[in-house]
């Protein structure tokens, strides 16, 4: 397939550049680990709640240190795998340099920050109040069908962007579509 994967798990990786190829004026405020120092992400981040749990990571809800808004990011956590084998690492440095290169889109969550010199690695997104399309579903029921179209139509806007761009999300799943308050009625 002429398809990149975009997997949700990023075991294993513990690199430290994002090589010639990322440009951080293309990603507004995602930061490259060297710029930073030594510092870690409990240097620049204060974790507020918990939100979820997979297989190779957990979600917190953040704030970055030093603004006064108070911002809700998610952070999702990753717990490397201890020797992962270089291949596999190499696999999820590209994942994540494609992940950095696409455009961004309203229906495709934004990477913020990232922190991957530290085990665990560290991953700082968008935050979103509605939770995830599994947790709304058992939540609310089923949708009518203008609300399921409306979502449906989102969802697959975000994916032809993301396969426009040769990238194959390969993990989509209802607990990995998350919603705006709004969107999903939440």
């Amino acid at each position: 397939s002429h398809y990149r994967s975009l997997e949700s798990s990023l075991g294993g990786f513990n690199g430290s550049t994002l090589g010639p190829s990322y440009n951080p004026a293309h990603h507004g405020p995602v930061l490259r680990a060297q710029h930073r120092g030594h510092k870690s992400f409990e240097d620049f981040y204060d974790r507020k709640f918990f939100i979820g749990k997979g297989n190779f990571s957990d979600v917190w809800a953040v704030t970055r240190k030093g603004e006064a808004d108070g911002t809700l990011y998610a952070a999702k956590v990753v717990k490397l795998a201890g020797a992962a084998e270089p291949t596999c690492q190499n696999e999820i440095f590209r994942e994540l340099s494609r992940l950095l290169e696409l455009p961004p889109h309203p229906n495709i969550i934004e990477l913020r920050d990232f922190f991957l010199d530290e085990n665990p690695a560290y991953l700082v997104m968008g935050f979103r109040r509605g939770g995830d399309l599994h947790q709304v579903l058992k939540t609310r029921g089923a949708f009518d069908e203008p609300l399921a179209k409306a979502v449906m139509r989102g969802l697959l806007s975000g994916l032809a962007h993301m396969h426009s761009h040769g990238i194959a999300h390969r993990d989509l799943k209802l607990g990995n579509v998350l919603c705006n308050f709004d969107e999903c009625g939440a």
